[in-house]
């Protein structure tokens, strides 16, 4: 007697299991590379549809579009980017996306456009801020001297905003320079700058020296050394006074009588080399130069130095107020 086989009842259903029907959809897993259409970006602005390529917005990686893009954390059942935006303004931002450049229609304000810009993190990237430019401007004096091994030496004193070059020196002989910094400290004891039986010096003629500018705030002292052929070395150099425009050259009332007093105590003092502070003169502790030749009155031409620096002082000036002038701030 053959018996039927019975089939096996299945387990009853939980209670709490949801049918296919109702269960949530799981979430879209992103498209490959070589998928058609995953390099493309929609974005739904305001109910205007922009398309462009996820390449395009790596431009700026840390943007606000970009990160849209990758997460996809606004996307909507279009595959689309919804933003709740300006769809003119962003058609301007898209556009600088795809151009570099920032094309703004008449109808637009640029303080709207920036604004947005700055929503989408480019604010930087489309408007960068104009570095101020620095403008230099700088006033040259030519002066010649002609310096022997009896004279006493050449001293330059600086102001903070005077340059001293040496251009050129001719003759026979060695030409020396001391500098010395105004709170008394000998930084340069000695250096020779021209040299006519120099191997450099030696085709004759005015040698061109590299003609660095001596920077100011130090005290400058040229001299001849004593040899069997030296006669004279005639030196050209340029006293250069550098400002911006926007600044005034004027010595207060203190600089002006440490200037005076600088000089009279290198014309009573003719073997030191006189250093200044702000608010004192006191000489040097090493003596500079001998003087070779006691005939000669040391520092009879400081003086007229004096006057001279006093007459390029006021041509500086005069030429500073001409800058201001025509300056592009001032023009109305």
């Amino acid at each position: 007697m053959e018996q039927e086989a019975v089939e096996p009842t299945p387990p009853p259903k939980p209670k709490d299991e949801v049918s296919p029907s109702k269960r949530l959809r799981p979430p879209r897993p992103p498209r490959s590379a070589d998928e058609p259409g995953a390099d493309l970006v929609t974005f739904d602005v305001g109910g205007s549809v922009f398309r462009c390529k996820l390449r395009l917005l790596e431009k700026v990686p840390n943007a606000r579009l970009h990160r849209l893009a990758v997460c996809g954390c606004s996307t909507t059942a279009a595959n689309s980017i919804f933003l709740d935006r300006n769809p003119a303004l962003f058609a301007i931002i898209l556009d600088w996306y795809r151009t570099g450049e920032v094309q703004l229609p008449d109808h637009v304000s640029r303080r709207a456009v920036e604004t947005e810009a700055s929503y989408f993190d480019v604010g930087a990237e489309m408007f960068p801020m104009e570095a101020p430019r620095h403008k230099v401007v700088c006033f040259a004096k030519a002066l010649t001297h002609v310096l022997s091994p009896s004279q006493a030496p050449l001293v330059y004193v600086l102001r903070a905003h005077e340059q001293l070059v040496l251009e050129t020196a001719a003759g026979s002989g060695r030409l020396f320079l001391r500098v010395t910094d105004l709170g008394g400290v000998t930084t340069v004891p000695q250096a020779v700058l021209y040299d006519s039986d120099s191997y450099f010096f030696l085709g004759g003629g005015a040698a061109k020296l590299h003609g660095t500018p001596f920077p100011g705030s130090l005290i400058y002292s040229f001299w001849v050394e004593a040899r069997g052929t030296t006669t004279a070395i005639t030196i050209t150099l340029q006293l250069r006074s550098v400002f911006s425009p926007s600044e005034q050259l004027q010595l207060s009332a203190a600089d002006e009588a440490v200037l005076h007093d600088t000089i009279e105590v290198i014309e009573r003092e003719p073997h030191c080399v006189t250093t200044t502070t702000l608010h004192a003169v006191v000489a040097a502790s090493k003596t500079a130069v001998q003087n070779t030749s006691p005939l000669r009155t040391p520092g009879a031409s400081l003086p007229e130095i004096t006057k001279e620096r006093a007459q390029i002082l006021e041509e500086a000036q005069l030429f500073q107020a001409k800058v201001r002038e025509h300056a592009p701030n001032n023009k109305q």
